[in-house]
């Protein structure tokens, strides 16, 4: 099990602006299945990330941090990053949504 604390999102925090600056990066998958921890600063860099790239979760992140926060849905999750990567958006009627409602199969077994 991680912790994302504020001392060790360094790395993560340059891994997502090389992401959100790659226009060909379709969406992002931030393998969560591990995270015994995960604080505001992560969760403040998730949103920013998924302000600049679709985002996706792959695994849960600790529910009391989504529920707290008000995070809860605001993140398709799936159940792996295999899934993950299978996302897809909504098809697109009428004007495009803000924030479309991504797809998330379960994993295959």
């Amino acid at each position: 099990m991680g912790d994302f604390d504020l001392g060790v999102l360094a790395p993560l925090i340059a891994a997502f602006e090389a992401a959100a600056g790659d226009a060909e990066v379709a969406r992002v998958v931030v393998d969560v299945s591990e995270v015994g921890f995960a604080g505001s600063v992560f969760l403040n860099q998730l949103l920013r990330l998924r302000r600049q790239q679709p985002t996706v979760l792959a695994g849960q992140l600790p529910n009391r941090l989504l529920r707290l926060t008000g995070a809860l849905g605001v993140f398709p999750v799936a159940d792996d990053v295999a899934a993950a990567r299978r996302c897809r958006p909504p098809p697109q009627r009428g004007r495009p949504a803000p924030e479309p409602r991504y797809d998330c199969p379960p994993a295959a077994g």
